[in-house]
């Protein structure tokens, strides 16, 4: 999976001119890079589920006992740690 990134920057202005005069163009500048970040975050929310994670989050929650709290516990943290992993490109360091 690609890396999040913004593809407009405020530090640019061929992105965003300092005087723009469409009200509409500047609410849609405003807009358009929380558009992106929703977009990367719902990215990872679907390669945590993809990966049945969330499942493991509830059988921590509905389990009773400390063994078996922490049995579900590392191995969420495991399968969190290869999402991160596969998600940018093997880099993720313990």
């Amino acid at each position: 999976m690609e890396r999040f990134e913004y593809t407009k920057s405020w530090r640019s202005p061929a992105d965003f001119p300092t005087v723009e005069v469409s009200e509409v163009q500047v609410r849609e500048d405003m807009q358009c890079l929380f558009d992106e970040a929703a977009e990367g975050i719902n990215a990872l929310a679907r390669a945590i589920d993809d990966a049945g994670i969330g499942v493991r989050v509830d059988e921590t929650l509905t389990l009773s006992g400390a063994a078996a709290d922490a049995r579900v516990v590392g191995q969420t943290l495991g399968d969190i740690g290869a999402a991160l992993e596969a998600l940018l490109g093997g880099e993720v360091q313990a």
